[in-house]
């Protein structure tokens, strides 16, 4: 389980986000992909072996309508002897 640091990283992200007077943008961002089931809220308790996905902003000022984005950073591990959650995928056939 890598919480505590998945955690440090949001906190971090948090501080970022309040400095550039973004928060409440990525917010309505985290919820709209709440309601479409892209994300899900982690329990308070975790129930086996999970995984916390950091992610980040991504600021496009050129963009003319979603400047702001969320990219999930899946190849992110808890120490080097673990897999993150990209190792663990099966690549399928070349396509």
């Amino acid at each position: 389980m890598n919480e505590k640091g998945s955690k440090k990283l949001l906190e971090q992200l948090i501080r970022k986000l309040q400095r550039n007077d973004q928060y409440q943008d990525y917010n309505n961002l985290i919820q709209e992909q709440l309601n479409q089931g892209v994300v899900e809220t982690a329990h308070e308790r975790p129930s086996g072996k999970e995984f916390y996905i950091p992610h980040k902003t991504v600021a496009r000022k050129d963009a003319e309508t979603t400047n702001l984005g969320i990219v999930y950073d899946a190849s992110a591990r808890e120490s080097n002897s673990e897999p993150s959650p990209n190792n663990c995928l099966h690549p399928g056939p070349p396509l």
